[in-house]
């Protein structure tokens, strides 16, 4: 399993499921000694499903749960 992008990175949005694949494979390979290829592949694109916090994040929560106790 391998996940990739990040903020503002367009890799996923630029290149077909199979460039995705071969990408990831050779970055995997670099990485560490695979023997073999994978049985099968996914790929799913999931765009803004992971929250991207902030520096000041957790000052400002805390704020507002100062704010709602009151």
């Amino acid at each position: 399993r391998a996940y990739v992008g990040k903020p503002g990175d367009t890799v996923v949005d630029d290149h077909t499921d199979e460039e995705i694949v071969s990408i990831v494979r050779r970055d995997l390979k670099q990485m560490r000694t695979f023997k073999g290829d994978p049985e099968f592949t996914i790929v799913n694109r999931l765009p803004k499903s992971m929250p991207q916090y902030h520096v000041g994040h957790i000052k400002q929560i805390r704020k507002i749960q100062e704010h709602i106790k009151r």
